[in-house]
């Protein structure tokens, strides 16, 4: 039989590749973030709140969940590490209901409280914790934008050599969040070099 030779001459369109891979999706080994940063504050000078809104108008459509990380340091001296309050929709009514459960190194101790008008949620460092400390907080807001269900906020806190906390707020309001606002303990403020950065979380 004879030696068949094939032509590229009935070929319109073709390209020599020197790697077998050639045309297929590149493989990155880490994964793309489920998180989305939408929004960061960070304190110049000292504030007495923070506030993000717009919120149902900005991501309502493309978010199913909400998160904020956060780390502050706030004015006063009520103590190594107090409460900070997270408000929604501008609410001061009672309609927020917490609860945790925190430990410093040597024991645990648990709370619930509401309903009430404040919220204690997050913790923030204040003037007498160690120099340039900061708490830092996860803060979760599941189904925001959900008008069928009551909004809950879960939150992870801490501050180096003093205390952990996991507590959660309900707040007894169906309505679709467009604001919040985190207020320190009593009449203090937060210092600068706090910050506050806003993610969202995509629904499956």
């Amino acid at each position: 039989m004879g030696v068949v030779k094939l032509s590229t001459a009935g070929i319109l369109d073709y390209q020599k590749y020197s790697s077998a891979l050639a045309g297929n999706t590149p493989y990155s080994p880490v994964p793309p973030s489920a998180y989305d940063l939408l929004e960061t504050e960070i304190l110049t000078s000292t504030q007495a709140s923070v506030t993000f809104s717009n919120l149902n108008s900005t991501y309502g459509a493309d978010y199913q969940h909400l998160q904020i990380r956060a780390t502050m340091d706030a004015t006063g001296n009520f103590g190594t590490v107090y409460d900070a309050y997270i408000t929604l929709n501008g609410d001061t009514g009672s309609n927020y209901h917490s609860h945790g459960l925190r430990g410093n190194g040597s024991s645990v101790s648990s709370f619930s409280y509401g309903p009430n008008s404040l919220s204690l949620a997050l913790l923030t460092a204040s003037t007498t914790s160690a120099a340039s400390s900061y708490a830092a907080n996860i803060v979760d807001i599941l189904d925001p934008f959900e008008t069928t269900k009551n909004t809950t906020v879960r939150v992870f806190g801490g501050l180096a050599n003093y205390m952990v906390a996991l507590q959660s707020v309900l707040w007894n309001n169906t309505a679709a969040l467009t604001s919040f606002t985190i207020t320190p303990h009593g009449n203090t403020s937060f210092v600068s070099g706090s910050r506050f950065s806003l993610y969202g979380l995509k629904a499956a």
